[in-house]
């Protein structure tokens, strides 16, 4: 099969690793697989393009920082692709046999156009839910937030993610549902979990919706697979990793200095912009060489997860993945991860009383890393998330050929 993957980034984020897993797995298989993604950082093309076949940026340089402008003012990304680019990305959507888009938010390009050339190519559509962003009027991550319920309008948010000057939220919640419903008959919507399964139903009720939970980067996999535990140590090494480490909707900052300076245990960080320092804190900014992501895993004794508006962490899967306990604070996502090993988020007053060899033991029952391991890989590997996608695409198209059988005869 020919397939089109399409999301802001090809090489940071989540959302960019289970797209870039995916069509990895659809060139391995034998399929036409083609990643086209917005743009890398500072708004240029991404080193990782050179790297990984098929792939091309959407975006140009300009044409990002005159969406980033207008969604800073209205929230609404305005341009689309340079013809170049456009050209390029209208003759892979129309030799596709189906599309799966990710996270098509953030400076990209207009989703007028974009839904606009779907619904023109009449492309069987999977969506995967990485964020909010389809059911909001603007924001990606909304928090707590639940006024997409009433139709957005009077956001009394407006420095969420992406964030904007002028409340246009209302009219763009009616815009987006009115293509996203024209869209129906050609979509499905893939939630990560539960959680998000029941947002999109009270949302789209009367749309194609299936549960499909994230798995780990399949080069992450393999090199956890080689890597041995650590020894015992006196101190502990906990690991601190997000995306962006100086995000505060996503790092309770409050919390991890408090940990930092009480705690006896010694911090590393992975990410960018770490705001955190000490004689115990060790930072190693952004890390995308997979084996060294996975002996960093495996090396720690806990990661600290402090997000309660992540979707699905690929952080706590990975980290759970490699045998290290996770201590998350409590939210939908972590709830939903941590009950396939029986074991409950924590509360922001028992994390320092936690960081201990016992009490990290007592908190997962004992369960040895392996344990830990072989449980979460049961549920969260590269292999089942992608065979299940792989059924979904075949399952879509196989429903497409009947009916068009079903209309000839």
């Amino acid at each position: 099969m020919n397939i089109l993957h399409i999301n802001i980034r090809l090489s940071e984020g989540g959302a960019a690793t289970i797209a870039r897993d995916l069509h990895d797995r659809g060139l391995r298989s034998g399929h036409r697989s083609v990643l086209t993604y917005g743009y890398g950082i500072g708004a240029r093309p991404s080193q990782a393009e050179y790297q990984i076949p098929n792939s091309f940026h959407l975006t140009t340089r300009p044409r990002a920082i005159g969406n980033y402008l207008a969604s800073k003012m209205i929230g609404i990304d305005v341009l689309r692709p340079a013809a170049r680019h456009r050209r390029r990305f209208l003759e892979e959507l129309h030799r596709a046999d189906i599309v799966h888009l990710h996270a098509i938010h953030s400076h990209m390009l207009s989703y007028r156009w974009l839904f606009s050339q779907l619904l023109e190519a009449r492309k069987p559509v999977v969506w995967t839910m990485h964020d909010n962003w389809i059911l909001t009027g603007r924001c990606a991550i909304s928090a707590t937030c639940e006024a997409w319920q009433r139709g957005c309008g009077r956001c009394a948010h407006k420095d969420y993610y992406p964030a904007t000057l002028f409340d246009l939220s209302a009219s763009e919640h009616q815009e987006k549902r009115h293509y996203i419903e024209r869209l129906r008959g050609q979509l499905t919507h893939v939630s990560l979990s539960q959680f998000m399964e029941s947002r999109l139903k009270l949302a789209f009720p009367e749309h194609a919706i299936v549960r499909i939970p994230n798995g780990i980067d399949q080069a992450i996999q393999d090199h956890l697979a080689k890597v041995p535990p650590p020894p015992p140590r006196e101190r502990l090494k906990v690991l601190i990793a997000a995306s962006d480490l100086s995000d505060p909707v996503k790092q309770d900052h409050m919390l991890l200095n408090h940990l930092i300076a009480n705690a006896p245990c010694d911090f590393v960080t992975v990410g960018r912009n770490s705001p955190f320092s000490g004689p115990n804190v060790e930072n190693l900014s952004s890390i995308s060489n997979r084996e060294q992501l996975a002996k960093i895993y495996v090396d720690a004794d806990a990661l600290i997860f402090t997000s309660r508006i992540d979707s699905f962490p690929l952080t706590v899967l990975e980290s759970l993945c490699a045998g290290t306990p996770v201590l998350a604070l409590d939210s939908p996502a972590t709830r939903e991860i941590l009950s396939a090993l029986d074991v409950s988020p924590v509360g922001p007053e028992e994390i320092l009383e936690l960081l201990s060899a016992d009490g990290i033991r007592t908190h997962y029952r004992s369960l040895s890393r392996q344990e830990i391991q072989l449980k979460s890989l049961q549920h969260f590997s590269n292999a089942t998330m992608g065979n299940r996608y792989f059924e979904l695409y075949e399952k879509i198209l196989n429903s497409n050929n009947n009916t068009l059988e079903n209309h000839k005869a």
